[in-house]
């Protein structure tokens, strides 16, 4: 949990997030979007908390 966290307060603290979103929506819109990652872990990993984030704001 505690990586989560850093990694959702480095999202927050980032000027690009709402550019992010809205690219993300756009894309959305037309199909799916895909988060790719290379770590160990499944669930601990930069694109499942960015894809979780990015659920909770569109």
């Amino acid at each position: 949990m505690a990586f989560k966290n850093r990694y959702l307060e480095e999202i927050s603290m980032n000027e690009e997030r709402f550019e992010f979103l809205k690219k993300v929506k756009t894309e959305l819109e037309k199909g799916n979007v895909t988060f790719l990652f290379a770590a160990k872990s499944e669930t601990e990993n930069q694109a499942s908390v960015l894809a979780e984030w990015v659920l909770t704001k569109i």
